[in-house]
């Protein structure tokens, strides 16, 4: 693979990951506001129980996962394998991360 042909596939990987990113963070933040908001503050409150916050981390974790896979189907069929590895590449790194900061979640 020569430079001219990695650069699209380095434009895509750069894309996807801005856009994984502004999604992770808007939904981390969003989530833990929509959850105050609607199920309170208190001692009883949701918010605070152990399925809300699988809730959260499933709302962070699986629309890019879906995203990613989507888009690992559709450069597989198309042909284009830069864009497969940057996808796969990108994949990869969001199931270590995520696992990662489960992992340091449920132990805390």
């Amino acid at each position: 693979m020569e430079m001219q042909d990695l650069k699209p596939v380095l434009i895509h990987l750069i894309k996807i990951v801005l856009i994984e990113t502004v999604y992770c963070t808007v939904a981390f933040y969003g989530y833990a506001l929509f959850s105050f908001m609607f199920f309170g503050e208190g001692d009883k409150s949701f918010a605070y129980t152990k399925q809300n916050g699988y809730i959260y981390w499933c709302v962070i974790i699986i629309p890019p996962t879906l995203f990613n896979l989507i888009y690992l189907f559709v450069n597989f069929h198309k042909g284009d394998l830069g864009k497969f590895y940057a996808d796969l590449l990108v994949q990869i790194f969001l199931i270590i991360f995520s696992f990662t900061v489960y992992k340091i979640c449920t132990n805390v």
